[in-house]
Formats: structure tokens, sequence, C-alpha cells
């Protein structure tokens, strides 16, 4: 009597994948594949969208940089040369070699903060109560706060990889823009500007507005770039340093136009391959 041998499972081998880049797997490629306004690769995906519109009657041009990231060791901040040293500026494409960054833009100017909450990659400078903040927690969520309406114990509490001090905060609990701010008349009017925006653990996304420049963009108040975030979708957006120092880099070159050829920086956000997210083909995705 023939009887047929007993099957054998096949060995199950686990996803070598992080649950971002299964989330998001549409986004990412396994070779780079970079062109004039976007970048793929099975750690990083950014596309560029350049925006020019009339607001408020003016003519404004903005890059809005789309971001879906493998893991947060591929969002990092980076300080001028390496170092926290009080007014401590470097020239921002050098900042972008530094680190091998494919994307980046201005931070919160932090090397001229001695006050504030401030914590960079993990580390904790300072932890006093004062600007409004922004806060990137561990699990790639984004918490903004206004000034004097957060504990400072309870954030620490939960590991926080990033806190910016500079603000406003743009978007309220409901994802709605912000439609009155306290400002000094200086910084609210029309100027360039830059902002962080987060979607959800794992997707974000940079916007730089050019100004200052007739005839090409004149730049947005602070109400104005809130509607950007709420029109772009945001639940979190955080306004960033702004003039002379926004700029948003690709590769080792300027992206927008920075206003009088920008500045030399305090810090800045930026995207990079880690290699800790980078995994072999296996014969099944072959298939």
């Amino acid at each position: 009597v023939q009887t047929e041998a007993p099957e054998t499972e096949a060995a199950t081998q686990p996803d070598p994948r992080t649950p971002w880049q299964i989330k998001f797997q549409d986004k990412f490629t396994d070779q780079v594949v970079k062109t004039a306004n976007s970048y793929t690769s099975q750690e990083v995906s950014i596309t560029i969208e350049t925006v020019t519109d009339t607001i408020g009657g003016r003519k404004v041009t903005y890059y809005v940089a789309d971001i879906y990231i493998a893991g947060l060791e591929n969002f990092k901040t980076y300080t001028a040369y390496g170092d926290v040293i009080y007014y401590g500026m470097q020239d921002g494409i050098a900042m972008t070699r530094d680190v091998n960054a494919i994307l980046a833009i201005n931070g919160d100017y932090m090397t001229v903060q001695r006050t504030g909450f401030l914590v960079r990659n993990g580390e904790v400078f300072v932890s006093d109560q004062n600007n409004s903040i922004c806060v990137l927690y561990p699990d790639g969520s984004i918490e903004t706060y206004d000034r004097a309406t957060y504990d400072i114990a309870e954030i620490l509490a939960r590991d926080p990889q990033q806190v910016w001090s500079f603000g406003p905060r743009l978007l309220n609990d409901q994802g709605k823009a912000i439609e009155s701010f306290e400002l000094s008349s200086g910084i609210a009017g029309n100027h360039p500007r830059t902002a962080l925006g987060y979607y959800e653990p794992g997707h974000y996304c940079f916007v730089v507005v050019d100004g200052r420049q007739s005839g090409y963009s004149a730049g947005v108040t602070i109400v104005e770039l809130a509607k950007i975030f709420e029109d772009l979708g945001c639940v979190a957006a955080y306004n960033m340093d702004g003039g002379q120092s926004s700029i948003m880099t690709f590769g080792e070159a300027y992206y927008n136009r920075p206003y009088a050829n920008g500045r030399e920086l305090g810090d800045i956000l930026y995207l990079a391959e880690s290699g800790m997210y980078t995994h072999a083909k296996t014969q099944e995705d072959a298939e």
C-alpha cells in the first residue's frame, strides 16, 4: 500500500522590517531611487512639492517635504560642529555634509538658548519652562504644548527624543489652525518661515516658506502658516526659527531660495540613512 509522505511545514522566516516599513511599505523601495524632488530607499521616503500661491493678496512660494521613515534613527538633529557651544553657528550646507543628510531644515537656533526645555537625540541639555515646545517621543508621536501648560517631569518620564523650544504651536488639539497668537509685531508679519508637521508616527512633513523677495515670494504670517498645515491634514505642527535662517537642503544644495543667501545656523533637523533598518531581499520578496 502506497502512502503519501507527510507534508513538511516550511519554516517561516520572521519579517525583518520595522512596523513603519510594513505599514508604509508602498512608500519604500529596495534600492535607493533619487530624482530632482524625491528620494526613496528601504529606510527613507521623501517627496518635495513646490507650491506657488497667492496668500493674503501676496505671491508666496513654499516647499512641502512629505516624509516617511523606517525608525527614529532616520530622523535626527545636529548642532553646529556637533557640539552645543553658546552661539555656535555653522553653514547649513556644511552641517548636512557632516551628517550625510538627505534632507534638512533649520531648527530652533538651540545654541543661542541658555534657558528653556531642550532635548536633542535623547540627551537633555536644559529643562526649564520657557517657550512653547514641540516633543518627539520614542514611539514617533509628536505633541506640541503652549508655554506654561506642560509638566517637564511628566515629559521626561516618557523619555523624549527631541524637545524643540521656539514656537508657537500652529494647530490645536483637533488639528485646526490656531487663529490668534500673542506675538511681537516683528515676528507676526510676513516672513520666511520653517515648520515641522506631524501626521502619525513615522509620517511627518517639513515646510519652508520663502519670503522678503519681491516678485517671487513675500512670506507669510504665523496665522497663514498655521492654515497651510491644516490644509495639509497634519494633526500637529510647530514653528521653528525663520527669516534668514529658513532653509531646506536636499542632498548638498539648498532646495529653497533663502533670503539674502541664508545665514549660519545653530542646529538642523535632518533625515538620513541609518543602516539599522536595511535588510537583505529574501527569495519571497523577489517572487
